[in-house]
């Protein structure tokens, strides 16, 4: 069998078979559930012998999902424009964003291991000594490997079946990258042109955030925020809920604010 038709074999079992991008998911276990713990870090506990497994499936997984990197990759390199093009190209792009969460995760859980170090080394040393260095620079999620994914989507395949989440999570990466305003014009067009998407919760909530702390504009971030409360299932409608209230407190309504503030 030839390279490029065991390459075609396998890119048809990653797009019609069960997705790797879910497997993918399951990389950075161990980190994830210790920077989950927060300020419980303290209590939670993983044997040796469990962190081992864990450690091991990460591996697992982060192989697993350079292969299909490479694979895709490799398919877009060598194969015109078709119908698939879009998916696989969604696909790299959301293989990618794990790739980059793994690494974000698992330097950030150094970070906070050095600087638990650092912390106790400082209250053990003599303070006629050198202070000792703690690390500077925290972490940041680096998603600009998606970002061209996402644009390129966008651009060539304005119709591809997941355009509204394609905007969400372009929206989404470019406001990790500071570029605030640029990003709430794709959470826009989610609320303009996709009026049934599953994002329009998400979409709403950027809006109105932008609303209530960028604009300063208490009427119009209430509206908003009215929009996520028809989502009452949306994992944000507690915070919209608490967040109408502020607003009608912010706009001189103590006593609507009050009671709004006892339904969160």
């Amino acid at each position: 069998m030839s390279m490029r038709t065991t390459s075609s074999a396998l890119l048809a079992l990653l797009l019609l078979g069960p997705p790797l991008v879910g497997v993918a998911r399951a990389g950075g276990v161990a980190e994830e559930a210790k920077l989950k713990a927060g300020d419980k870090a303290v209590d939670f506990q993983i044997s040796a012998e469990m962190e081992g497994v864990l450690r091991r499936k990460e591996a697992l997984v982060a192989e697993k999902r350079r292969q299909a990197i490479g694979l895709l990759e490799e398919y877009l390199r060598t194969h015109k424009v078709s119908e698939a093009t879009g998916e696989i190209v969604y696909q790299l792009a959301e293989l990618r964003w794990e790739e980059s969460k793994a690494s974000f995760l698992e330097r950030m859980a150094k970070y906070n291991a050095d600087t638990d170090r650092c912390t106790a080394a400082k209250e053990k040393a003599d303070p006629k000594q050198k202070p000792v260095p703690c690390p500077q620079s925290v972490p940041k999620l680096d998603l600009s490997s998606s970002l061209g994914l996402y644009k390129r989507l966008l651009e060539e395949f304005p119709t591809f079946r997941k355009t509204d989440m394609v905007l969400y999570l372009y929206g989404f990466a470019l406001r990790q990258e500071g570029k605030l305003e640029l990003g709430l014009t794709y959470f826009k067009r989610i609320i303009a042109e996709f009026p049934q998407s599953r994002f329009l919760p998400d979409a709403w909530m950027a809006v109105a955030e932008a609303r209530f702390y960028s604009d300063g504009n208490y009427v119009t971030a209430q509206a908003a925020y009215e929009e996520v409360l028809k989502f009452p299932q949306s994992a944000l409608y507690d915070l919209a809920l608490f967040k109408t209230a502020w607003c009608m407190w912010k706009r001189g309504n103590a006593e609507a604010a009050a009671r709004r503030f006892k339904e969160v």
